[in-house]
């Protein structure tokens, strides 16, 4: 590729990200709006952080570092697919299941942060034992209600593919 080319695709890709920017406008979220439905929250982020990645892409590829933005891009389509699922839980279980997800996310890093620097380090940060101990403990049983979660939906997913099979249509109506 000619260096006239990848400057018409970067061109390109920054003047996406102006027209992005206009037609994709994410106001102002409460914290209380937010919380209340996670989704909107989630979903206040991804945007964000999804117009911010395509921004700075274009500033390291126009600087020579595009080998660097993979990692600002390539979350985006796992982005996608997984806000395109929660899209579709009911407001209810969606607030569970990311819910249980932060959870899990949370007393991960945590554990891990732990493992890594000990307990006397992790002392100095401010984190007693017992709440350490505490996590460590409530990782088992967020796991263990994200296994079952993971077992409900494989269940619907199945039966749905049973009824679709023996209707011989698809799943959407058209």
């Amino acid at each position: 590729m000619t260096g006239s080319d990848l400057d018409d695709r970067i061109e390109a890709v920054a003047a996406f990200n102006r027209y992005y920017a206009k037609l994709v406008v994410v106001g102002e979220l409460t914290w209380d709006s937010g919380f209340a439905d996670l989704r909107l929250l989630a979903t206040s982020y991804l945007l964000r952080r999804q117009q911010e990645a395509l921004e700075a892409s274009v500033q390291l590829a126009r600087s020579g570092l595009g080998h660097l933005i993979v990692s600002f891009i390539r979350p985006a389509p796992a982005e996608l697919l997984w806000m395109s699922f929660m899209r579709d839980l009911d407001q209810a279980e969606a607030q569970k299941l990311m819910g249980a997800m932060g959870h899990w996310d949370a007393r991960r890093s945590l554990a891990a942060q732990r493992n890594y620097v000990g307990d006397a380090v992790m002392h100095t940060l401010w984190y007693p034992t017992e709440l350490l101990d505490q996590q460590q403990a409530a990782l088992a049983t967020t796991k263990a209600d994200l296994k079952a979660r993971q077992a409900v939906r494989l269940e619907r997913v199945a039966a749905l593919r049973c009824l679709v099979g023996r209707t011989g249509g698809s799943r959407r109506s058209d």
